[in-house]
């Protein structure tokens, strides 16, 4: 069993304001795709967050565009800014709804505003390299909402293999189980097919971003391995 530290301070509500701005101490911007692609593909969304201190912590939140209730997945810092891959839209997703949300070492939330980015068949997604590549295969699902499950809606299950949920448990992705096993995902592979990667970008300074007093995140399974987004704010 592993125990995640998570503040408790940041989960107030989120405050939204314009696309590059200065808030709480960071000036905050992001660089969204021309488009998603409904085929499968995972794209990558890319932010830059800078102020006098280092953040403790950046996510995007997403939804699709027909929905109300988000999902979150961590960001990861590289040597150009921050990045996340988005689980691939489904064929019925028209289009999705992000924001990029920064938690200072105070606990204190800032948010981009909200983008849309369209979903269609012909986006000519850039291929993602080794380590994105790895990331997107160990993604781990962050829930907003009460009744939220880790198979969100409008978007593929693949990649997707723990969920953190409102209540700050942290558990492998048996909803997606099911919809792999109910065939209920074209985007999914067949059962006991899936090729699983490493754990990407993340590492030492990546959990660290998630220490702060009060709260833990507990991880109810014996997996070993280093999720790529580990806590909920």
């Amino acid at each position: 069993m592993k125990i995640w530290p998570v503040c408790l301070s940041t989960l107030v509500t989120l405050a939204i304001a314009g696309g590059v701005f200065a808030q709480a101490g960071f000036t905050m911007s992001s660089q969204p795709p021309t488009c998603l692609s409904s085929l499968c593909g995972k794209g990558v969304i890319r932010a830059s967050v800078a102020g006098e201190v280092e953040p403790q912590s950046v996510r995007l939140y997403f939804r699709a565009g027909s929905e109300a209730a988000e999902y979150y997945i961590d960001m990861l810092k590289g040597a150009e800014g921050y990045e996340a891959i988005v689980p691939a839209p489904l064929r019925e997703t028209t289009s999705i709804v992000y924001r990029v949300v920064a938690i200072g070492p105070d606990g204190s939330i800032s948010s981009t505003e909200p983008v849309t980015v369209p979903v269609t068949t012909d986006c000519q997604l850039a291929p993602l390299d080794a380590e994105q590549t790895a990331t997107s295969t160990n993604l781990i699902l962050g829930l907003t909402e009460v009744g939220q499950t880790g198979a969100p809606i409008g978007f593929s299950c693949a990649g997707i293999t723990k969920v953190v949920g409102v209540d700050l448990t942290m558990s492998p992705n048996n909803a997606c189980e099911e919809v792999r096993l109910a065939k209920g995902d074209p985007c999914l592979a067949p059962v006991g097919r899936e090729q699983r990667g490493g754990t990407g970008l993340l590492g030492a300074a990546a959990l660290g971003a998630a220490v702060v007093t009060g709260a833990v995140i507990i991880e109810n399974n014996d997996d070993d391995r280093e999720p790529a987004s580990p806590s909920r704010p």
